[in-house]
């Protein structure tokens, strides 16, 4: 299963669908928060089947969830936008939660900066902004692969955002 990890889109997608060329190859995509109306935007142009989270910017979409748990070929996925967690200063909430729900891989948006690392034997994973990312990041975006219980976990750069 190849996942397509988007958050903090701010209502900017459209550049982002037009970067991505191998749509076909995506299962599935999961927008973990800021901007819920551009997870659903990328679902109605490419055709592809979103989960999208809120995140702090999501006001007016209380129909969706904060945090989600989620089994991907028998691989236990925590994902959340990542404001309740504190995870501008910590991950320690992150990680207690992710012990919590048994997780493997955690993913989590809200800083605009990607991350992508083993803690643990945990995967946590931030795929950053694609549109206003911070701290010197350049525009992000993830893909996480899960073939037969292993993870494979890469940070993609839009050199031309």
């Amino acid at each position: 299963m190849k996942i397509m990890i988007l958050s903090d889109t701010h209502g900017a997608s459209d550049a982002l669908v037009d970067h991505v060329k191998n749509w076909e190859t995506i299962d599935k995509v999961i927008h973990l928060g800021d901007f819920i109306e551009d997870g659903k935007r990328v679902g109605d142009l490419t055709g592809k089947e979103v989960l999208c989270l809120r995140g702090n910017c999501d006001i007016k979409h209380y129909d969706h969830r904060e945090e989600e748990l989620l089994l991907c070929e028998e691989v236990s996925v925590f994902m959340t936008h990542g404001h309740r967690y504190r995870v501008k200063h910590s991950l320690l909430n992150l990680s207690l939660r992710a012990k919590e729900v048994s997780a493997r891989i955690v993913l989590f948006g809200h800083t605009h900066q990607p991350f992508n690392e083993m803690i643990d034997n945990v995967l946590f994973f931030n795929p950053g902004s694609p549109v206003y990312p911070r701290g010197g990041a350049l525009p992000t975006y993830g893909i996480i692969e899960i073939h037969n219980n292993a993870i494979a976990s890469e940070i993609i750069f839009l050199l031309n955002a």
